[in-house]
Order: C-alpha cells, then structure tokens, then sequence
C-alpha cells in the first residue's frame, strides 16, 4: 500500500476508530500502562554461532555419512506474474 492510499484510509476514519488505532499503536510501543498482549520479536545476539536444530543436525550427520546425496535437494520453479517493485526487491535481498 502506498503512502498516498494510506494517508486516504487513515483520514476516512470516524473518530471512533481513529481512536481505537492510536489505542493500538501506543500498546504496541509500549507507552500504555495497560497490557498491550502483543509480544515484539527480540533481536538476538549474531556475535556468535547458533546451536543446530535437530532437523539441522540429521542434516549434516546424513550429508557427513553420505557424502554429497542430492536426495535433500528440492528443485522448483515459481511463475511470479505482475510488475516488479525493484526497490522492494533490492530492500528484500540487502536485509
């Protein structure tokens, strides 16, 4: 949605609802005494490695074991239709 949309549904809002979405942006910056019941996602600490999940570890036991088995190898193909945001893109792979 683009900002101009945006900016449209946002100034179409009854003050009622008005209300009612600021209510929610405070609960979810955390500036309203009440319990807002949404939990953020927390950053986690990259400075180090993460232990493996068990599925990982399968993984790299069978690929130790087995040596280079394309058995895990899933090949596909995806027909993307429509115009292309290139900035979206380029956002999307620099993260």
């Amino acid at each position: 949605m683009n900002k101009q949309a945006l900016a449209a549904r946002l100034a179409n809002l009854s003050p009622m609802q008005r209300e009612k979405l600021l209510v929610k942006i405070q609960q979810y910056k955390g500036k309203s005494g009440k319990a807002s019941g949404l939990q953020l996602i927390q950053a986690v600490d990259r400075s180090s490695t993460s232990p493996l999940s068990f599925s990982q570890q399968r993984l790299w036991f069978l690929d130790q074991f087995e040596g280079q088995n394309p058995s895990y190898n899933m090949p596909a193909l995806l027909r993307v239709e429509g115009e292309l945001n290139l900035d979206a893109l380029l956002k999307a792979f620099n993260a």
